[in-house]
């Protein structure tokens, strides 16, 4: 993401615009002329960026092997560093990684940009998108293999050659597969590090907001009149619980209408 990024913003001037103009019209011409920035706080575009990216990329590699024969000096230097950053295996499957997970999470990403979506409702397309990520786990080897195959076609295209890279016999920071095949590699260092901890932030920011929608359901409760005059020992805990969450705000409010 922080590669997509910098080369939207390298890109981002009147002359290097006009190269990559003049590469996605010789290589993608069907596609949009141009690749879009993103939002750190707004998803959607993150999706977007990531697709647009993927589907421009043999634009981009084009205009910055252009750019990297410039006689400006600095913008030839930085164009050659981040071609060789997207035409590394691990970027390429990267990127389809990414592009794969964020399949399942686009639809959810807008509904939330929805003024009227209620947290219920929300919460419930949040389950289908967790399950989906889920399954993407669970079929680990088919569903990467898929990928891989996509790589190694988008590989090819771009004179790359899928090749483990050097193994140190002690790996401190990161996975350190002990396989000569560079699918294995790839799918144990890449795909499954990225699917797990795509999975986790979605249960995790999941089971906080299920917490907050039983607590509020407890202000809704069903039965007779006689049970609601009586809340239960669970429904007292969950209105404190609110309470705790929303303390501030109703302290301002009733110091504000105090005054």
């Amino acid at each position: 993401m922080g590669v997509i990024s910098i080369i939207k913003n390298f890109l981002n001037t009147p002359k290097r615009k006009h190269v990559l103009a003049f590469s996605v019209e010789n290589k993608a011409p069907k596609l949009k002329k141009s690749l879009k920035g993103f939002c750190t706080s707004w998803w959607v575009e993150r999706h977007d960026s990531v697709i647009i990216f993927l589907g421009l990329i043999h634009a981009v590699a084009d205009a910055l092997e252009t750019i990297s024969g410039w006689k400006d000096r600095d913008s030839a230097t930085q164009a050659n560093q981040l071609l060789y950053s997207i035409t590394q295996p691990e970027f390429i499957i990267t990127l389809l990684t990414i592009a794969k997970s964020f399949s399942f999470s686009l639809p959810l990403c807008n509904l939330l940009q929805q003024q009227n979506i209620g947290l219920g409702a929300a919460m419930h397309h949040a389950e289908i998108v967790e399950d989906l990520i889920r399954s993407l786990r669970n079929n680990t080897v088919n569903e990467f293999n898929n990928i891989f195959c996509e790589a190694q076609t988008l590989c090819i295209e771009l004179q790359i050659d899928i090749i483990m890279p050097r193994q140190a016999k002690r790996q401190m920071y990161r996975t350190n597969p002990q396989t000569t095949s560079p699918e294995e590699y790839f799918r144990i260092v890449v795909f499954v590090q990225f699917v797990d901890h795509f999975l986790s932030q979605i249960c995790d920011r999941l089971s906080s907001h299920k917490t907050l929608l039983t607590n509020f359901m407890c202000l809704l409760p069903s039965g007779s009149t006689t049970e609601r005059s009586k809340p239960t020992a669970q429904q007292c805990d969950q209105i404190k619980e609110l309470v705790n969450i929303y303390k501030a705000g109703i302290d301002q409010h009733f110091a504000s209408r105090s005054r």
